[in-house]
């Protein structure tokens, strides 16, 4: 996996999402995966291949986890942090769309756990060169778990077996680790 091409990574992709395989979707979107040291997907504009192979939205979710590490390898977190943000954004509208089925929830555990710890990386980054302030980038970060802890809320029409209400747990956790850090205990209660 580590030498893969573009294409390879992209047709994998498109098997994941078509076979709804959310296990190996959500490896192929993670930052523990090993394909993120791989050079030849480490691309700054991506779009243009992945619009061949994926449907919309996951073109856009995969381009800008491709352009995220490029961005890691570059060391810029901030980029990386917007790239993943992107990540999050693009996902949410698909897993919207999925009607009555979760098979997506490990995706969406993979792309909210990065989101997380690449908002604290940008923020520090931030820090060092005296620029943003303590908490910003993550209160953003909590902003866009709770659109994801909300699309897993509403989902009343699915069976107990097919509802994304089991993604709001590790969503909890999430926001948990990330009101503790900014010191905002306060948004806890909702």
């Amino acid at each position: 996996m580590a030498h893969i091409t573009i294409n390879q990574y992209l047709q994998q992709m498109y098997e994941a999402i078509d076979n709804h395989d959310g296990g190996f979707c959500a490896e192929l979107l993670s930052f523990k995966h090993p394909h993120v040291a791989n050079p030849r997907l480490q691309l700054s504009s991506p779009e243009e291949k992945c619009q061949q192979v994926l449907e919309v939205p996951y073109d856009e979710m995969v381009a800008a986890h491709l352009r995220c590490t490029y961005a890691v390898s570059n060391h810029d977190f901030v980029e990386a942090y917007k790239c993943q943000t992107l990540v999050v954004q693009s996902f949410l509208r698909a897993f919207q769309s999925h009607k009555e089925e979760n098979w997506a929830l490990l995706v969406m555990f993979a792309v909210t756990l990065d989101l997380r710890i690449f908002s604290n990386n940008a923020e520090q980054q931030l820090l060092k060169k005296g620029k943003g302030k303590q908490g910003d980038m993550l209160e953003k970060a909590a902003e866009l778990l709770m659109s994801c802890f909300r699309v897993c809320a509403s989902d009343n029409r699915a069976g107990i077996d097919d509802s994304k209400k089991w993604g709001m747990l590790f969503l909890i956790n999430q926001l948990f680790k990330i009101y503790f850090k900014i010191n905002k205990l306060h948004l806890c209660k909702p």
